[in-house]
């Protein structure tokens, strides 16, 4: 489907539908095994041991019904609700003719917002969230892909994370960026599409520098050692103790 956006022209095509195909054995490590998966691969299917099958069937159980008695269910149509298009490619193209590429998990056109869907094997608790996320440069992707929506549909959409937990209860927490948060994010997307920018006109690609870099011990590292030191009784570790102000 080809649109006019506000920046120029911005095409989503239509994702495939793939389907599961579940290989019932224990594990990948079996020859037979390999084969069918590789087979379900080449024919565009997604494969899945049945312990998984059952896993991730239990896991979408679990997270509409967690969802579900949000108080903004009804308005916010999660993605698993109509209308909303999964996985579509959007490209478009940036002032001065820079061409970008995203992948929305769930596109909502009702609700206005992109759902990303993650999983942890750690905590979806969205403290330990906002780590990873971080961690993941989570913030850039999401201003990232709604610049790109914003391009095409000239309308601002919000952006959620779905975070759920890969063990039993599957505990689940929906996440999203504060304003300054996005406008942080705003600005970093706004910096690397600068320097992308400049480096294709220049033809010049800057990585590190070639200096040997000298690594000192964080401070942590030497409070550390000396603790060591201290429980070994080394009257020179008892004297740098006194002269840090560690109470010994």
């Amino acid at each position: 489907m080809l649109l006019e956006g506000v920046d120029g022209i911005a095409i989503i095509s239509e994702a495939k539908k793939a389907d599961g195909v579940t290989v019932p054995i224990k594990d990948w490590k079996l020859q037979d095994a390999r084969r069918q998966r590789d087979e379900a691969r080449a024919a565009g299917k997604y494969p899945l041991l049945a312990l998984e099958e059952m896993r991730v069937r239990a896991m979408v159980l679990e997270a509409r019904a967690q969802l579900k008695p949000s108080a903004d269910y009804d308005k916010a149509r999660f993605g698993h609700s109509l209308p909303s298009l999964p996985e579509q490619t959007v490209v478009w193209q940036e002032p001065g003719g820079l061409w970008c590429r995203a992948r929305p998990d769930w596109l909502n056109a009702e609700s206005l917002a992109i759902d990303d869907y993650k999983t942890t094997f750690a905590s979806a608790k969205p403290e330990r969230w906002e780590r990873t996320m971080y961690g993941l440069h989570g913030d850039i992707q999401a201003a990232f892909y709604l610049r790109g929506i914003k391009a095409i549909t000239g309308e601002a959409h919000s952006w959620r994370w779905i975070v759920q937990e890969t063990a039993p209860p599957y505990a689940l927490s929906v996440c999203t960026l504060s304003r300054y948060g996005m406008e942080l994010a705003e600005r970093k997307v706004q910096l690397a599409i600068n320097i992308w920018r400049k480096c294709i006109e220049t033809n010049t690609w800057p990585a590190y520098s070639k200096e040997v870099y000298e690594i000192n011990p964080p401070a942590w590292q030497e409070t550390d050692q000396i603790s060591r030191e201290l429980n070994a009784e080394d009257p020179e570790a008892v004297k740098a103790a006194i002269e840090m102000g560690m109470p010994l």
